[in-house]
């Protein structure tokens, strides 16, 4: 069914996306894993998300560093 391939080839791009984004923080991500916790989000739902994980890990590092 085209339709349907056609669905699948854009979630595969908004995966290598956010698996490309994900590589310029450092944070490494397969398809597997994007798939199983960013399938129902949108491109930029999850680099909120993964930008706020960021933030509030850096919050965590700086705290116990400044003890």
């Amino acid at each position: 069914m085209i339709y349907t391939e056609d669905v699948q080839q854009r979630r595969d791009e908004v995966y290598r996306l956010i698996i490309e984004t994900m590589e310029e923080f450092g944070d490494i991500w397969t398809v597997e894993q994007v798939k199983d916790v960013y399938s129902k989000k949108t491109l930029e739902e999850a680099i909120a998300d993964r930008q706020s994980s960021h933030a509030k890990f850096a919050d965590i590092i700086r705290t116990v560093i400044n003890r």
